[in-house]
């Protein structure tokens, strides 16, 4: 299966460009940000394991994370290390899961948004956005300044092809 990173400044851009993939081209979005929150929501194997590493005193009642007493406690002391570990190797088996499934019901082609900086590791990338301007002759990039439909649709037809 074909993976392509998605990447630049503004989410809300990232969030058009991956709108666009899946609703008139059909291909299928990953968002890694989203992954996080999800891997420690309640109920989740993900939020099991961040409470046997850090202990319960982190839970709200309502059984969420309280991830505003972990910065407090944890990240300002200098001991969020072993949480950041945790949580990395939650998501990435939550995305080897989804692009299993997605490979599996036929996608040839899936886009990992994943955030703010390029060189994740991707063979291909879509990096939005002038800051990345340097990064335009990058091989396996495609480099998009501009948001607008018309644009978009240009460059994922090309891509697509």
């Amino acid at each position: 299966m074909r993976i392509i990173g998605l990447c630049g400044a503004s989410e809300a851009s990232r969030e058009m460009v991956a709108l666009r993939l899946r609703t008139k081209y059909g291909v299928p979005t990953i968002n890694v940000e989203r992954a996080s929150e999800m891997v420690t929501a309640k109920n989740t194997k993900g939020l099991d394991m961040v409470i046997e590493e850090i202990g319960e005193v982190f839970l709200k009642d309502d059984g969420s994370l309280d991830k505003k007493m972990i910065a407090e406690e944890l990240v300002k002391k200098g001991k969020g290390e072993a949480l950041r570990v945790i949580i990395s190797n939650a998501i990435n088996q939550m995305m080897a899961d989804s692009m299993k499934k997605l490979e599996n019901a036929g996608h040839k082609v899936v886009v990992v948004n994943y955030g703010y900086s390029p060189h994740m590791g991707y063979e291909e990338q879509i990096i939005l956005g002038g800051e990345f301007v340097e990064l335009k002759e990058l091989e396996g990039s495609y480099f998009l300044e501009s948001t607008k439909e018309e644009d978009v649709d240009i460059l994922l037809k090309e891509i697509l092809k």
